[in-house]
C-alpha cells in the first residue's frame, strides 16, 4: 500500500484539527442549551449522598449523518438511575435547540458533554 501524498497529509491535519473546534463549539452550544433543562430537585431525602456532594455523569451523544440523535451512551453513569435518566431527557430536550455547524452537517459526529449535579 502506498502513502498518502505529503501535501495530503498536510491538508488533513488542519481539517481534522478545524473539526475538533467545531465539534467543540457544538458541545458549547448544547451545554448552553440544557442549562434550561438541567434542574432537577436533587437532595438528601432523594439519594443518599450527603449534602452538598457532586455527582457526575459523563454521556456521548452520536449525532448521525442525517442531524437526528442516532445514540446516547452514558461512559461514567452515576449509580443513580434517576439522575442518568435525566442526564439523558436533557440531551434529548437540548439538541433541537442547537443547529448543527455547516461543516459537520451530513456526517456522523460525536460530542462528548459531563452534567454535574449538587445535591442540597
Amino acid at each position: 500500500m502506498q502513502a498518502p501524498p505529503a501535501d495530503a497529509a498536510a491538508r488533513a491535519a488542519p481539517e481534522a484539527a478545524a473539526d475538533a473546534g467545531t465539534v467543540d463549539q457544538y458541545r458549547l452550544a448544547l451545554l448552553g442549551a440544557a442549562k434550561r433543562y438541567n434542574r432537577i430537585a436533587l437532595n438528601t431525602r432523594t439519594t443518599d449522598e450527603p449534602s452538598g456532594t457532586e455527582i457526575r455523569v459523563n454521556a456521548r451523544l452520536v449525532i448521525g449523518a442525517n442531524g437526528m440523535i442516532s445514540r446516547i451512551d452514558l461512559m461514567k453513569p452515576s449509580r443513580h438511575e434517576q439522575i442518568n435518566k435525566h442526564a439523558v431527557e436533557t440531551i434529548r430536550k437540548a439538541k433541537p435547540l442547537v443547529q448543527i455547524p455547516p461543516s459537520l452537517r451530513n456526517r456522523e459526529f460525536s460530542v462528548e458533554v459531563l452534567f454535574v449535579f449538587n445535591i442540597e
